[in-house]
């Protein structure tokens, strides 16, 4: 059985832990390095990548905090010490198993619109980042206006179809008439967990505004481009440069 989110009281040194309440129930978020930087800079949403929020997102949370204000939701697994087993288990609990294997949107993407709505989108202008599972989460919150900038990297939900992008039809739409919104994708050569059919599937969705950037391969099984051993340095540049240009030094 997996903890309520209230049991989840695992929180970064520095950083903010509050919940959020949505349609019956709570949902935790953290803002990271909250405590060393003021709460002017804009706003960027990061979402985590599977099995959930662990040491190497929380640095690269804390990376982005000394240019923005980093909001980071826990969507999935044990905040801090995450696993692949009891992720894939609450993805059940949920009835959330689509996510994986149709092109249906995810239900969390409701919560997480609401979330951002009511604690990013007042600031101004924000931006969005998505990895691996999440990565169609990014795209289904760049529907709002409030969107400037979506980071998608390495896309791999849903698995089924392939070039599947996790987006209702709804969200397609808006994101068609979304003119002033620019994404960045990343992911790694020859990375058959992020194929470069979602790329294609984003480009011929966004056209001209997105840029994919295709990474060299470090190793066989390298997957995750700005979290983890295998991060590239000139992703995580390109992301910081990317967001401050659209975002700016604050609030719009």
């Amino acid at each position: 059985m997996t903890d309520s989110p209230t049991d989840r009281l695992w929180c970064p040194e520095g950083w903010r832990r509050d919940i959020f309440e949505h349609d019956g129930r709570t949902h935790v978020f953290y803002e990271a390095e909250h405590e060393k930087h003021p709460p002017s800079r804009p706003a960027v949403l990061l979402l985590h990548e599977l099995p959930g929020i662990d040491r190497h997102l929380e640095r690269l949370a804390n990376t982005l905090s000394a240019d923005f204000r980093v909001f980071v939701p826990s969507i999935l697994g044990r905040d801090g010490d995450p696993g692949f087993i009891g992720s894939a288990r609450e993805v059940c609990v949920r009835r959330e198993v689509h996510m994986f294997g149709s092109g249906a949107a995810s239900r969390s993407t409701g919560w997480l619109k609401a979330f951002a709505a009511q604690h990013l989108a007042p600031q101004g202008r924000y931006g969005v980042i998505g990895m691996c599972f999440s990565g169609g989460y990014a795209l289904a919150l760049a529907v709002d206006e409030a969107v400037a900038a979506a980071v998608v990297a390495q896309h791999a939900a849903p698995l089924f179809p392939v070039g599947g992008l996790g987006l209702s039809q709804d969200d397609r739409d808006a994101l068609e008439e979304h003119p002033d919104l620019r994404v960045r994708a990343y992911r790694f050569g020859c990375d058959a967990m992020a194929p470069a059919s979602k790329a294609a599937a984003a480009k011929k969705l966004l056209k001209d505004r997105i840029v994919v950037t295709t990474l060299a391969k470090p190793r066989w099984r390298s997957h995750s481009t700005l979290t983890g051993p295998d991060a590239s340095d000139r992703a995580i540049a390109e992301v910081r440069e990317f967001l401050a240009e659209r975002l700016g030094d604050g609030p719009a």
